[in-house]
């Protein structure tokens, strides 16, 4: 089998974009090791290692000297392929942390820590731009896709009340998928990022997923984006995006594969408490998603959800969300091995959906999260994947 040998560009720049200076992992000897992960709905981490050897590599200078070593200076990682030139993850990284640090021997190293465009919704909180005195509760209604853009432009406006909280050349566009859900959540004094992935949560837990992200269109430019059904393309058999794909160790693309299947703190029915007691007057066994427990005698779980003083729609949307959170759950983690057939970027990506073959049996699963490490110029991509349904 033909292995691919993909090499990676990093683009140095200000807190601007503008670019200082280009390296290749494969021609800078200075250069030790570079990990970046990615996970759907969740900030990403990238780091990246030097050493100077028994001098001070030539660019240390210029890195400090034209602000590519400072807060919120840009990386941009591109991964280079069978010819074809990829920006990592769809992303930039923003610089938090710098180590530098001398040896006895006179060696000098530098770590730089990243992270990626999902940073900037962890950098608001969720209040009415519009009031000056905010309520106690600020409760959407409607689709997840309206709100997560809604709340995602409230942040970023210039606002006569609390100053301009925009950032340059940083769009988004309204998403309205239709999607056949409605939430009726209360977001007041939460983080930003953590409102939207509450909405994301609510949108998987009744079998309408939406998913979100913050895309790079440049070194300076970003765009919020909201994606139905799965974070990447769908990459199942009959489905458009990828001519079907069927990961499997027979295949030769994956070189190690872990499987988990808990059910320790399975929860199978949930009685439902409010205000006044139980409002429902019935357990709630009915799971929102498609996979179905596995039956047995002895499956039946029972738990009480409390929803406080909430109404009867509050109590029976907690209910349905406890179940969910508690239900067993089929994990799957894998190291793929990118080939000249097989590329990562083209053949698939991140955020996909896909059907895998694990330990003989098939599932329906989507790719969560992507681990790519570069070290002795050596790649190594890792895989995170939760499992949609068994294919029977």
């Amino acid at each position: 089998m033909n292995y691919s040998n993909a090499k990676y560009e990093l683009n140095f720049c200000d807190s601007l974009g503008n670019s200082i200076t280009f390296l290749s992992t494969a021609d800078t000897n200075q250069f030790q090791r570079l990990a970046a992960v990615r996970g759907v709905g969740q900030v990403g981490a990238l780091t990246i290692e030097f050493s100077g050897g028994a001098e001070q590599a030539a660019f240390f200078p210029l890195l400090e000297r034209y602000g590519a070593l400072r807060k919120d200076a840009i990386i941009e990682v591109w991964r280079i392929t069978n010819g074809f030139r990829s920006l990592l993850g769809d992303t930039v990284w923003f610089v938090r942390q710098v180590t530098r640090s001398l040896a006895e021997s006179g060696v000098q190293t530098i770590s730089v820590v990243a992270y990626d465009a999902m940073y900037l919704l962890s950098s608001r909180i969720v209040v009415n731009p519009f009031v000056v005195i905010q309520e106690p509760k600020i409760t959407l209604t409607g689709t997840p896709s309206d709100n997560m853009t809604r709340l995602v432009r409230d942040a970023f406006l210039r606002s006569p009340i609390f100053g301009d909280r925009s950032v340059p050349n940083f769009s988004t566009p309204r998403y309205q998928f239709f999607e056949d859900v409605t939430v009726q959540i209360d977001v007041a004094r939460t983080p930003l990022l953590e409102a939207l992935q509450m909405l994301s949560e609510v949108s998987v837990q009744q079998s309408s997923p939406v998913y979100f992200d913050v895309v790079a269109t440049s070194a300076s430019s970003m765009m919020f984006q909201v994606f139905p059904d799965q974070r990447g393309f769908d990459r199942r058999l009959g489905q458009g995006g990828g001519g079907g794909l069927i990961l499997g160790s027979n295949t030769g693309i994956i070189r190690e594969i872990t499987t988990i299947t808990d059910w320790t703190d399975e929860i199978t029915s949930v009685f439902p408490w409010g205000a006044n007691g139980s409002t429902v007057n019935r357990f709630v066994t009915n799971p929102l998603l498609p996979v179905p427990p596995i039956s047995s005698p002895f499956a039946r779980r029972e738990a009480i959800s409390d929803a406080g003083n909430g109404d009867n729609d509050e109590t029976l949307s907690i209910a349905y969300s406890e179940l969910q959170a508690r239900r067993g759950s089929w994990n799957v983690s894998c190291t793929l091995q990118d080939t000249n057939d097989f590329v990562y970027g083209i053949d698939w990506g991140y955020g996909d959906r896909l059907y895998l073959n694990a330990f003989g049996t098939n599932v329906d699963c989507r790719i969560m999260g992507v681990e790519v490490e570069v070290a002795n110029k050596q790649e190594v991509i890792r895989l995170s994947l939760n499992v949609t349904e068994e294919i029977v």
